[in-house]
C-alpha cells in the first residue's frame, strides 16, 4: 500500500505475435530500469482479463517531481517506445494517496495528509487530487 509519495503504474496489453520478443526484452531490461535514479520501488503483475493477459508494472518514487525526472529520462522513453512496439497497447496512469473525505462540502477523495497539508485538511480546507498530477 502505497502510504506516501506517488506510484507510476504502466499498464501493457502482451501481443500474441510479439510475446517472444518482449519476454527476452524484458529481462535484459528490467535491472536497470527499475533501479534508475529516483526510483524507490518497484512490483511486477501479471494478470488476465476479458481482453487477454496483461502486465502492471509499478514504480514508486518520493514526490512528482522525482517521477518526473524519471518520466524524462531517455532511457525510459526508449523503453516506453520498445514496450509500444512489442505490445497491443500501453497505458500509464500516476497514483497518490488519497483519503476519504467526512464532510458534505467537499470532494470525497482528497490527497492524503503529509505534514505540510495536515493542518489545512484539519482546518476543513482540502486539497483534492486533480490534474496537477
Amino acid at each position: 500500500m502505497l502510504t506516501d509519495g506517488v506510484a507510476y503504474e504502466v499498464t501493457v496489453e502482451l501481443s500474441d505475435r510479439h510475446r517472444d520478443r518482449f519476454e527476452s526484452w524484458f529481462s535484459n531490461v528490467v535491472l536497470d530500469w527499475t533501479t534508475q535514479p529516483d526510483v524507490r520501488s518497484f512490483q511486477a503483475f501479471r494478470g488476465v482479463d476479458d481482453d487477454g493477459e496483461r502486465l502492471r508494472l509499478v514504480f514508486t518514487f518520493e514526490d512528482e517531481t522525482a517521477w518526473e525526472r524519471f518520466v524524462q529520462r531517455s532511457a525510459h522513453r526508449e523503453r516506453m517506445a520498445h514496450l509500444e512496439s512489442v505490445s497491443a497497447a500501453v497505458s500509464t496512469a500516476l497514483w497518490a494517496p488519497g483519503a476519504v473525505s467526512l464532510t458534505d462540502d467537499g470532494p470525497a477523495i482528497v490527497r492524503a495528509a503529509d505534514s505540510a497539508t495536515r493542518e489545512s485538511l484539519e482546518n476543513g480546507d482540502p486539497t483534492p487530487i486533480g490534474p496537477e498530477l
